[in-house]
């Protein structure tokens, strides 16, 4: 893509959060049809024996649809499909009446959703606002779509969530075409909260995503770009044109090589091909004498205190042992893990009641020569018992941070555990609270939707998935392959990528359908390789409290050492063989190696010296082959356990067992 510039000095930082669009609505009819319901059930999915279309209660028209569930094992819904623009948005709502909705298992209740099919009718994505529970009027319920690029076909439907009980009308469905943003815009770098040194002069990249729109001219699309001081002074600017075909475009700008420490405000406007200005944007710009002591920098490694880190860490929470639920942060634990190999931890005990102080743990792993990712993802009104004795998630969240924020243990804040779409807003006044809070340490948020995991972007500067394939019906073992790629993806390589990979047991979170499997070391090896070689840049496992679990003779869950004792040397090997592998992975010098011929085996080669390191993962249940040519002049200098390795006049063969993995090496 070729942009036409009026090169300016200019310095650019880290993107907004909040994106101001303003583009003409496609459309303002209901795509949906007898949505108030007043000729029966016509257009809907209606599972016989459920809901039926009464005249005796409505919120317009004459007629509603009423439904009663006693049984908490049923779970019905109530739906139409119909077509919708792809890169379009929805806006969808419906209006509610219950009595006595809600479930002893969890605080859901009565509410709408929307989800998309592609054309072999295999599901994408969806959206579930939160729902209402109790006995309540007629009540509006509504949230946001955006159609994604490959749907086919759209389904909106109202219903009771799984397990939930009682009485509940539903009138009025709307669904219909919201405004869509043009453009959106990142920086590439610098990309960590609009900091970047005095002295650093590289030059700065600028992407911006462009959703054409059919109504287009055929007209340049320009992007004006101002920089201002405190005072409102313009310093430099720079203009911008390009095509109004382009998917994308990549503005390269210089940083002006005498701008002092300070603060400042860059400002963006993009005008469409129409001349219709449909974006404005503001950065705030932190030009620093130096970084700070935790950043991600703009490759999307951690670097703390000056050197890139490897976060290589592990989950914990309530050991189900006797004494309090901070039963895991014994010293014992830390120390444990901290023998292992592991250099970080994140544990779900702490932050969870407002009134409780991490400090202790944050000590505690200091002393053991840990990392803390401080864990802040409860602390949301309307989530996990907030607001707690008056004080609310966004005070709490407060306060934790305030006290913390500077204990040296501490490396990232956690601010999301799988919440969906319905609290991107929340999980976005979070960010920008702990930005207000805490300028220097990242926020991580871990996502298990690949649909979705790109929209905590703006609100987020390391992403993880937790692609758990163990005894998840439907999946295949190469789904830490896929969601790693996702991941990468969704963080434009300016954010941090680090996964979380699976150690526990299934059969232990109670779903009786799923095998009961532990995750041998082969397989957590294998998750491990697969992550790696896919773009992962620190590592957490899930987790050590669930280590300590097993089942009874009746198929209870209980606590047991024995059972920890079990596992814990497979863990061991685990990370004892990976940390080495991570000084490599952070010197980034990544190798192209030519496949010769077809393969489903994973790899991917670092070179370090006169050393190359290629790390390797069948994630097939047989025997894969993977042929690479390399450079002449290298020989084996290792083996590795289930895979064959031959190099011969240039070309290195591998043959791998089975879910075999590992890291070949070779030196010349």
């Amino acid at each position: 893509m070729i942009v036409k510039q009026k090169y300016f000095y200019i310095l650019i930082a880290f993107c907004a959060f909040q994106i101001t669009s303003c583009v003409a609505q496609t459309g303002s009819d209901n795509l949906i049809q007898n949505s108030g319901f007043e000729t029966g059930v016509t257009h809907w999915n209606i599972p016989a024996n459920t809901a039926k279309v009464v005249g005796d209660e409505s919120h317009s028209g004459k007629q509603s649809l009423h439904y009663i569930n006693d049984d908490p094992a049923s779970y019905k819904m109530f739906t139409q499909r119909f077509k919708a623009q792809p890169g379009k948005l929805l806006l969808f709502s419906a209006w509610i009446k219950g009595r006595n909705v809600g479930s002893s298992k969890n605080s859901q209740g009565a509410g709408i959703y929307m989800q998309s099919y592609d054309t072999s009718g295999t599901y994408i994505k969806g959206f579930f606002p939160r729902t209402l529970t109790g006995t309540f009027d007629w009540t509006l319920v509504k949230g946001e779509y955006l159609v994604p690029d490959n749907a086919a076909e759209v389904s909106v439907g109202v219903y009771l969530r799984k397990s939930v009980t009682g009485e509940v009308w539903f009138d009025d469905v709307d669904v219909h075409y919201g405004k869509t943003e043009e453009f959106t815009t990142s920086l590439h770098f610098p990309n960590y909260h609009g900091m970047v040194q005095a002295d650093d002069a590289t030059p700065w990249q600028i992407d911006v995503s462009v959703k054409s729109q059919p109504e287009w001219k055929n007209n340049p699309i320009h992007l004006e770009t101002l920089l201002e001081d405190t005072t409102g002074k313009v310093l430099l600017q720079q203009s911008d044109t390009a095509s109004p075909t382009e998917k994308s475009i990549i503005l390269t700008v210089k940083k002006h090589p005498t701008l002092p420490p300070g603060e400042y405000l860059l400002k963006q406007q993009i005008t469409n091909p129409n001349g219709v200005v449909t974006l404005k944007q503001e950065f705030p710009l932190h030009v620093v004498k130096s970084m700070p002591e935790v950043y991600i920098d703009a490759q999307g490694f951690c670097v703390v205190h000056g050197k890139r880190f490897f976060p290589l860490g592990m989950y914990t929470g309530d050991t189900g042992a006797p004494g309090d639920y901070r039963t895991n942060s014994r010293d014992i634990d830390l120390q444990r893990m901290a023998d292992a190999g592991f250099n970080t931890v994140l544990s779900y005990s702490y932050a969870r009641d407002a009134a409780v102080n991490g400090k202790e743990f944050l000590d505690l792993a200091q002393k053991n020569h840990l990392q803390v990712i401080y864990s802040l993802k409860d602390m949301y009104d309307g989530h996990a018992g907030y607001p707690q004795k008056g004080v609310s998630g966004a005070e709490a969240a407060s306060q934790q941070v305030r006290n913390l924020r500077n204990h040296p243990a501490l490396l990232a804040w956690y601010t999301n555990d799988e919440m969906k779409d319905d609290w991107l807003k929340e999980i976005q006044k979070r960010y920008n609270q702990i930005m207000t809070l805490d300028p220097v340490h990242p926020v991580y948020i871990v996502s298990n939707s690949p649909a979705n995991v790109s929209q905590f972007y703006f609100m987020s500067d390391v992403l993880g998935m937790d692609p758990y394939p163990l005894g998840v019906p439907g999946r295949d073992f190469d789904i830490v392959t896929d969601w790693t790629k996702d991941t990468t993806t969704a963080s434009r390589n300016t954010k941090g990528v680090w996964q979380v990979l699976q150690m526990y047991n299934p059969i232990y979170t109670g779903n009786k359908t799923r095998q009961d499997h532990q995750p041998t070391l082969t397989e957590m090896r294998n998750m491990t390789y697969q992550a790696l070689i896919n773009g992962s840049k620190g590592l957490l496992y899930y987790a050590y409290h669930w280590l300590f679990f097993d089942l009874d003779k009746n198929g209870k869950r209980i606590y047991s050492e024995a059972a920890f004792k079990k596992r814990w040397p497979d863990v061991q090997k685990l990370v004892q063989e990976i940390k080495p592998l991570t000084d490599v992975i952070l010197k980034d010098d990544k190798v192209d190696l030519k496949v010769l011929s077809p393969s489903t085996v994973q790899y991917q080669a670092w070179q370090e010296g006169n050393k190359l390191y290629i790390m390797t993962a069948n994630t097939e249940d047989k025997n894969s082959t993977l042929q690479l040519q390399v450079r002449a002049g290298y020989h084996l200098s290792n083996s590795v356990s289930g895979i064959q390795a031959q190099l011969q006049d240039g070309v290195l063969k591998l043959n791998s067992a089975p879910l075999a993995s590992g890291t070949i090496i070779l030196e010349r």
